[in-house]
């Protein structure tokens, strides 16, 4: 991974927040879904780089 690919992950506020509540241990898509407000469909797509 380039850094430029680590820095523009890190500019999004909601990788952030994924980021944040995998630290905590592991979550299936719905609770992130719940948790981030956004469609399951896109939760896959957010955490994909």
């Amino acid at each position: 991974m380039k850094l430029v690919q680590i820095y523009q992950c890190l500019c999004d506020e909601t990788r952030l927040r994924l980021l944040n509540l995998l630290l905590q241990g592991p979550l299936c898509v719905c609770h992130l879904h719940g948790v981030l407000g956004e469609p399951q469909v896109k939760i896959p797509s957010i955490s994909a780089t």
